[in-house]
């Protein structure tokens, strides 16, 4: 994520939302890389299990869902697991207060291209490729050359 997590938890902590992009593939197929993030603040409410939110692991945030609270087997302080879902283990488990908000909203990544020279190019080509296919299907040949 590109922001400080210090400074994302400030605008959360005064009831703000944050988006952020999304770096990885930890939650594919519901985030892909490149989706904006909408995170809502707590509010005071604790996330249910299956929640997805942001937290924090030192430097590093995570949008992972809330799998668990409070297990025996962890480490005493820590209270909620999480995991990604294109994960096969689960994350560090985590105080609370390392939970900074609630992912509210994903939106898709964009695709994009800058038109130039070399994208003209590209297309022209492409056209190219297509046309000779075609052509060669046509005339019952292959289109292979030997």
């Amino acid at each position: 994520m590109a922001l400080r997590p210090s400074f994302v938890e400030e605008l959360l902590g005064k009831g703000m939302r944050v988006r952020l992009p999304a770096m990885g593939g930890s939650m594919l197929p519901l985030i892909a890389p490149g989706s904006v993030l909408t995170i809502a603040p707590l509010n005071e409410a604790r996330p249910k299990e299956g929640t997805v939110v942001l937290y924090r692991d030192g430097r590093r945030m995570f949008a992972h869902r809330l799998l668990a609270r409070t297990r025996a087997s962890m480490p005493p302080g820590s209270n909620y697991a999480f995991r990604g879902d294109n994960l096969a283990t689960y994350d560090r488990p985590s105080p609370e207060h390392r939970i900074l908000g609630i992912v509210e909203l994903v939106e898709p990544p964009t695709i994009s291209y800058r038109r130039g020279p070399g994208v003209r190019r590209a297309l022209r080509q492409a056209a190219r490729f297509f046309a000779n296919r075609d052509a060669s299907r046509q005339s019952g040949r292959s289109g292979l050359h030997k």
